[in-house]
C-alpha cells in the first residue's frame, strides 16, 4: 500500500468513495477544497483508491484530521490505521486532534488503539449523536513520533471504560 498526497486527478475517485460511504456526494466541495491545499491524502494498494484522509487547521489553528474513510470491502486491513500513523509521521510535533460520531464504534476503536485521549464531546450537531473528540499529542521521538505520554484522567461520562 501506497500513501500520498491527494492530487486532483485523485478528486473524482474520492467523492466516489464518499458517497459509496456516505450515501451521497454533498462533501464534494470539501473535498476539492482539501485537495487543492495540499491536506488530503490518499491510499492506493496499486491503482486502487483504498482509503482517503482529509485534515485542516482550523480548530483552534491546531491540525484536525477531518475525514477518514476505507471502502467497506477494504476495512480491517489496516489501511485506516496507516492513513492515521501516516500523518503522525510527517506532522510536526504537537497537538493533533480528530473526531467521530458516538455511533461509530469503528472509529473510537482506531483512535483507541493509536493511543488518542478522549478530549471531549460536542452535542448537537447531528440529531442524537454526539461527536466525540479525540486528541494525540506528537513528540519528535519514536517510529511515530510518540512517546508514552503522562496519563490523563477520562473524562467522567468516559469513567465506564471507552466506549
Amino acid at each position: 500500500m501506497q500513501i500520498d498526497v491527494a492530487q486532483e486527478v485523485d478528486i473524482g475517485e474520492m467523492v466516489a468513495l464518499d458517497a459509496l460511504v456516505s450515501g451521497n456526494e454533498s462533501r464534494r466541495h470539501l473535498i476539492k477544497e482539501t485537495v487543492k491545499q495540499h491536506h488530503g491524502y490518499v491510499a492506493r494498494q496499486e491503482t486502487q483508491l483504498v482509503g482517503l484522509l482529509l485534515m485542516h487547521e482550523h480548530f483552534f489553528e491546531l491540525p484536525f484530521i477531518e475525514l477518514l474513510l476505507v471502502p467497506p470491502s477494504f476495512r480491517r486491513q489496516g489501511i485506516g490505521r496507516a492513513l492515521m500513523q501516516h500523518i503522525e509521521t510527517i506532522s510536526t510535533p504537537g497537538k493533533l486532534f480528530t473526531s467521530t460520531n458516538l455511533f461509530n464504534e469503528r472509529m473510537q476503536r482506531l483512535c483507541e488503539r493509536l493511543g488518542s485521549v478522549f478530549s471531549g464531546i460536542i452535542e448537537h450537531l447531528d440529531e442524537d449523536d454526539p461527536e466525540l473528540v479525540y486528541f494525540n499529542q506528537l513528540f519528535d521521538i519514536g517510529p511515530y513520533r510518540k512517546e508514552e505520554a503522562p496519563s490523563s484522567p477520562l473524562s467522567p461520562c468516559l469513567a465506564k471504560g471507552p466506549l
